[in-house]
């Protein structure tokens, strides 16, 4: 019954609407039409039942259509009072009704549990949310900007540690079919997809599978592969950066190409995903080079660390801010000979990216050598009412 009531809240607001002005409308015509009453009494008694109180009688002697109707009224317009009211004070703002649901343990199933609300757990619930797939989302900071913006999409959001259990079952982990753990940090999205499985473990793992997202190939590399002894089938690693930098090099880049340089501009976790699968798909080309832009002095380490390893050898490191004038002079040497460049913009700054690649047409020219690809995260909102 009390999921009945939960589809019930859950209709759109038109269609709450819609169902009590018919309901409300057969009403009045049975109390009209079978009871004798006037129109006007009888619209009054219906808003009696639908607002204020539920007591209207009729004797003995009334035909059973009525009683029977009344009987039913008493039961369904406070449930459509109810969820319209609700309906229109989610309208208003004052509550999140997919959140209430929660609260009311009523749970959506088959669902996808996201862990951290990121840019990246962000893009996964707008994706899920868009092709019509129930998501819940669990993040720690209250503060987050992308909490109202995903619940405006009608994703409920909980305030919660995603690796304390009872979060994960307010979550309603016990009915869900994925749980994705997409924060920042590649241990607690292990720790995550881990307390989730044990979790789940006690109940059933039917249907389940427990996602953490791991950037970092030192640590993905070194997971045991008994991490998860028993339950190998419902846990996977995954590293959307990995996957993203290897469509982008596949798809957007030269199958085949000889004397091209490659410019990489920052190595946080894209870009040095970027740069890896550049230097593993070009790798029997020697006549190519590789250019890594950062304004870290520890960019080459890093990149060593997470998979490039002994191919940094053939990268040049400039240690600069990308926007400063010394590095579009340094890269305008390497267009001699009619060699092409690529440039790759990688950084997490979508407004730094967009004036690095301007700068880049500007200094270098409007050159069909020069190729400039933009990562855009669309973390502004000015931007992601734009593109």
């Amino acid at each position: 019954m009390f999921h009945l009531l939960g589809s019930i809240l859950q209709r759109q607001r038109q269609r709450s609407l819609a169902a009590t002005v018919v309901l409300a409308a057969l009403a009045t015509l049975v109390l009209h039409l079978v009871a004798g009453m006037s129109l006007a009494p009888a619209l009054y008694e219906t808003l009696r039942v639908f607002v204020l109180e539920a007591n209207t009688e009729v004797g003995h002697d009334a035909p059973a259509s009525l009683r029977l109707s009344l009987w039913a009224m008493r039961f369904v317009a406070p449930v459509l009072t109810a969820g319209l009211a609700a309906e229109l004070v989610h309208g208003l703002g004052l509550f999140h009704l997919p959140t209430l649901y929660l609260l009311l343990g009523i749970f959506p199933r088959q669902h996808v549990i996201i862990g951290g609300l990121g840019r990246l757990g962000r893009h996964v619930a707008q994706r899920l949310a868009r092709a019509g797939m129930p998501v819940v989302v669990i993040e720690r900071d209250a503060e987050n900007d992308f909490i109202a913006e995903v619940r405006r999409m009608g994703v409920p959001v909980i305030l919660g540690d995603a690796a304390d259990p009872a979060t994960l079952r307010h979550a309603g982990l016990r009915h869900c079919a994925h749980l994705v753990s997409v924060t920042s940090r590649d241990l607690v999205n292990l720790d995550v997809a881990l307390v989730g499985l044990a979790c789940r473990r006690a109940s059933d793992l039917a249907g389940f599978t427990a996602w953490a997202h791991v950037a970092d190939p030192s640590i993905a590399e070194h997971i045991p592969q008994n991490l998860a002894t028993g339950v190998g089938e419902h846990f996977r690693v995954l590293d959307t950066y990995a996957a993203a930098a290897d469509a982008l090099v596949r798809t957007r880049l030269p199958a085949t190409f000889s004397g091209d340089v490659f410019v990489v501009a920052g190595l946080g976790r894209f870009g040095t995903s970027v740069l890896r699968e550049c230097l593993r798909a070009h790798a029997a080309h020697a006549g190519s080079s590789f250019v890594a832009i950062d304004n870290t002095a520890d960019a080459p380490r890093r990149a060593r660390a997470r998979g490039c390893g002994a191919d940094t050898e053939r990268v040049q490191f400039i240690i600069a801010d990308m926007l400063d004038d010394s590095v579009a002079t340094a890269l305008s040497a390497h267009l001699a000979g009619g060699r092409r460049l690529h440039f790759l913009v990688c950084t997490d700054d979508d407004e730094r990216n967009l004036q690095f690649a301007l700068a880049i047409r500007t200094r270098l020219g409007d050159r069909d050598e020069v190729r400039v690809i933009t990562r855009m995260c669309l973390q502004a909102p000015w931007l992601r009412g734009r593109l």
